[in-house]
């Protein structure tokens, strides 16, 4: 018996996955509808600058994400300086993939904070 829609009960463990981790804002563009085009927010483009999560490995494995880029879905319009560094606000992601891997995020956020560098105002 193959058991259907069952994607619809795996939860993510975003607080577990960024544990350790930072990002810095590569790009920000326009979140549309792929369907309809319309404007829904912003996307902010980023990439993992630290990854210092405990992983499961196997014996002798290295993993690391760092420098892997990923992208924030934000439904609104907000403006993200390049290169700051940034913290997602109340964040739902879902993994999902494709030929049995599961190695991709779909990420939505209600903001973006940007973290004040030294030097900023300091």
């Amino acid at each position: 018996m193959a058991l259907k829609k069952l994607n619809q009960f795996m939860k993510f463990d975003w607080d577990s996955f960024i544990a350790g981790k930072e990002f810095m804002c590569t790009g920000t563009g326009e979140l549309v509808d792929y369907n309809t085009k319309k404007h829904l927010g912003t996307k902010v483009e980023a990439v993992i600058i630290k990854d210092s999560t405990q992983y499961a490995t196997k014996s002798g494995e290295t993993v690391s994400n760092r420098f892997e880029k990923v992208t924030f879905k934000v439904m609104k319009d907000i403006t993200v300086p390049m290169n700051a560094q940034i913290v997602p606000v109340n964040v739902k992601a879902k993994a999902y993939g494709d030929n049995g891997f599961v190695n991709k995020l779909s990420i939505t956020c209600d903001d973006i904070n940007v973290v004040q560098q030294k030097g900023q105002g300091n």
